[in-house]
């Protein structure tokens, strides 16, 4: 099963992306902000990552650094 990190701080928006992909068999995690993403990352195994670019804390630009 493939697993997906979606780090984007509106709730709704994470929410639905998390929905849509777990309906189609895709394992998620979501982060609220990018110290949380980065958290994550770091912690777990994932083959993709959706990011929001505009973040509390750190922005995706240097979460993808």
């Amino acid at each position: 099963m493939y697993s997906i990190l979606i780090i984007e701080d509106d709730k709704r928006v994470a929410d639905l992306l998390k929905t849509g992909l777990e309906e189609n068999g895709y394992h998620t995690m979501v982060a609220y902000d990018g110290a949380m993403g980065l958290r994550l990352f770091q912690s777990h195994s994932f083959q993709l990552v959706i990011s929001d670019i505009i973040l509390p804390k750190l922005d995706g630009f240097e979460l993808c650094k």
